[in-house]
């Protein structure tokens, strides 16, 4: 029952080596994950075996002191653990020869697992990288683009990864870091060329845009001028309209219908002549348009609504000339 209770063996071993782990320190928690990796290897068929290696070479390889890596090691060969050999008591000094104790170790640790994982995923990764760089050095393939080198980057930075790691991959590390920050350079010039394309696409278009909108604009202009001259000619029309009719109807209720069409049109023209600037003429003529409807409602409304229509003559009268008191033809 204590035996199901600790998870089997499994679990309890994988477990016992957890708690080794866990008494590490953060930087020592690295170093045993260095180690350990180096301990194993994956055969063809998804195999994992154990790879006996020189203490030596894991300090090289996690790129510490020998003192540091030993200090890792009695954690894990010490008497009550013993998952390493040599067995705790024996010397260490560089050319030690580690190994993992037994090879269940490998497959029932589970963060051993993992690791052995990320071991081989790296293994895969760096081969390609070293056969590719090699088949560059002597002018048969290209620099890596996207996405071979945005990955190779992101690896790179996550297993940091030294030329003592390199060397049980095929090694020529510098080769391998010198096609990989060529690849970088090529891919800066790249980007920097297609923005420097870009731009000089944008301004090409910006210019040929500007005879363009200048045309837009002048035909904008046109047509507003000549929606103006369109409005300020039905509008004088409708004056000259009002205070003519009168000539053809004089009688009473000719000369009211007159008066009447002619408010209309002077309050139309009144909101027009509003929105022109200094309308010297319009003014004029809207002064000459309520003094005639002065006098046509003589007749019709009585001198009291007459002389509505006379002050508002003369009111625009006394602006214009006050405006233009040079102008010999408004005096």
């Amino acid at each position: 029952q204590d035996f199901e209770t600790l998870g089997g063996l499994a679990r309890a071993l994988s477990n016992h080596a957890d708690e080794a782990f866990e008494e590490l320190a953060i930087e020592d928690q690295r170093v045993a994950e260095v180690l350990f990796r180096c301990l194993s290897e994956r055969e063809t068929g998804q195999r994992d075996t154990r790879r006996p290696v020189r203490l030596g070479m894991v300090a090289e390889v996690a790129d510490v002191s020998l003192e540091h890596v030993i200090r890792v090691v009695e954690v894990f060969r010490h008497p009550d653990r013993s998952f390493l050999t040599p067995p705790a008591g024996t010397p260490l000094d560089h050319q030690t020869v580690l190994d993992i104790s037994h090879e269940s170790l490998i497959r029932q640790w589970r963060r051993m697992a993992k690791w052995v994982e990320s071991e081989a995923d790296s293994a895969v990764k760096y081969r390609r990288l070293y056969g590719t760089a090699r088949l560059w050095k002597d002018g048969r393939a290209g620099l890596w683009s996207t996405p071979d080198l945005e990955n190779a980057l992101t690896w790179r930075e996550r297993e940091t990864p030294t030329a003592a790691w390199a060397e049980r991959y095929g090694g020529e590390f510098e080769l391998c870091t010198q096609f990989l920050d060529s690849s970088v350079k090529a891919k800066a010039s790249r980007d920097a060329e297609e923005r420097r394309r870009r731009t000089l696409v944008q301004r090409v278009l910006l210019l040929a845009m500007i005879p363009i909108v200048i045309a837009a604009v002048f035909a904008i202009w046109q047509w507003r001028q000549a929606e103006r001259a369109a409005e300020e000619s039905r509008a004088i029309n409708a004056l000259y309209d009002g205070m003519g009719h009168a000539l053809v109807d004089s009688s009473d209720a000719g000369v009211f219908a007159t008066v009447s069409r002619l408010k209309d049109a002077i309050q139309e023209f009144e909101s027009f002549v509003e929105r022109k600037d200094n309308p010297r003429d319009l003014r004029g003529l809207l002064a000459a348009a309520y003094f005639n409807t002065g006098n046509m409602s003589t007749s019709q409304i009585g001198s009291g609504g007459a002389i509505d229509f006379f002050e508002e003559a003369l009111n625009l009268r006394q602006q214009l000339t006050s405006d233009y008191p040079n102008d010999i033809e408004l005096q």
